[in-house]
């Protein structure tokens, strides 16, 4: 039996569909059907979003097997890794959520909590950020507090 190398691509992936799946259980825990409605909405945006970060490793695969423009490479994996923290930080957000939930059972807060998420879609850049403009032009992007 050969064994292979970790694949780098692989890790970043498997981080953003555990942080889809924890989002799903915690929010399976929420008595509230409305509340729990409002906050599957989200993980459903987020589960959306993992074909396109499993591209992008695709992509970065390729780019590494054929050798490619360092830059390039780098910029994918940016990329990537940019994702993975932010589905962990979505992710936060929806676990803190549904944390308060329990303590007090506002809907109304649960309402604008996944309101702000929401605003925070997509969580990948598109591929014109991997082949465009330099990194040093593209505007940054960074999550808004949730509460």
């Amino acid at each position: 039996m050969q064994v292979r190398p970790q694949d780098r691509w692989l890790h970043d992936v498997r981080r953003c569909e555990q942080a889809v799946q924890r989002a799903a259980q915690a929010v399976e825990a929420v008595s509230s059907a409305q509340a729990r409605q409002q906050l599957h909405a989200v993980v459903r945006r987020m589960d959306a979003e993992l074909p396109n970060v499993r591209a992008l490793a695709e992509l970065g695969r390729g780019l590494t097997s054929t050798g490619s423009d360092e830059e390039v490479l780098h910029r994918v994996r940016g990329q990537l890794e940019d994702a993975a923290v932010r589905f962990g930080m979505v992710t936060d957000h929806v676990l803190e959520a549904v944390v308060e939930l329990v303590a007090d059972p506002d809907l109304n807060r649960v309402h604008h909590q996944v309101v702000v998420l929401r605003d925070q879609f997509p969580l990948l850049r598109p591929m014109s950020a991997v082949f465009g403009p330099t990194p040093e032009s593209a505007p940054a992007r960074a999550l808004l507090p949730a509460a």
